[in-house]
C-alpha cells in the first residue's frame, strides 16, 4: 500500500513539474533574449528561465560588467605596501545568479565542444607571475 501511495505521488509531482516547464517553456518564448540563451548548446529551459529570474529586465544593464557585479563576480584584491594579495570575486551579488553561471559554464563545456577547446586553450596557456 505504502508502495503505490509513493508511486502515485512520484507521478504527480513529474506531471507538475513537466507542466512547469511548459509554462517556462513559453514565458521564455516571449522574451527574445530568452530564447537566445536557450539556443546555446548545453543550456536548457531551466538555467535559461533562473537567468531571467535573477537578471530581470537585461535592458535595464548597460553592460555585461554590471551583470557580472550583480553576481558577485568582480574581482578585488588585498594588498597593503610591498604585500600583493591574491585576486579573488566579491561574492557581494546574488549567490543564486553566481551559481547557475558556474553550472551554466559547466553544462556548455560538458555539450558545446567549440567553448571545450577554447577553455582547453586558455587553461593551457602559461601563468605570467
Amino acid at each position: 500500500m505504502k508502495l503505490k501511495l509513493l508511486i502515485e505521488e512520484i507521478e504527480f509531482l513529474t506531471k507538475q513539474i513537466e507542466e512547469t516547464e511548459r509554462e517556462m517553456e513559453k514565458l521564455i518564448e516571449k522574451t527574445e533574449i530568452g530564447e537566445y540563451i536557450k539556443s546555446i548548446p548545453g543550456i536548457g529551459i531551466i538555467i535559461t528561465a533562473t537567468i531571467l529570474g535573477e537578471i530581470g529586465e537585461i535592458s535595464s544593464f548597460k553592460s555585461w560588467k554590471e551583470i557580472r557585479k550583480l553576481a558577485g563576480l568582480n574581482l578585488y584584491e588585498v594588498s597593503s605596501g610591498e604585500h600583493k594579495g591574491k585576486t579573488k570575486i566579491t561574492k557581494r551579488g546574488r549567490p543564486l545568479l553566481r551559481k547557475i553561471i558556474y553550472l551554466m559554464a559547466k553544462s556548455i563545456l560538458k555539450h558545446n565542444n567549440e567553448m571545450k577547446e577554447k577553455y582547453k586553450k586558455i587553461r593551457e596557456r602559461k601563468r605570467i607571475h
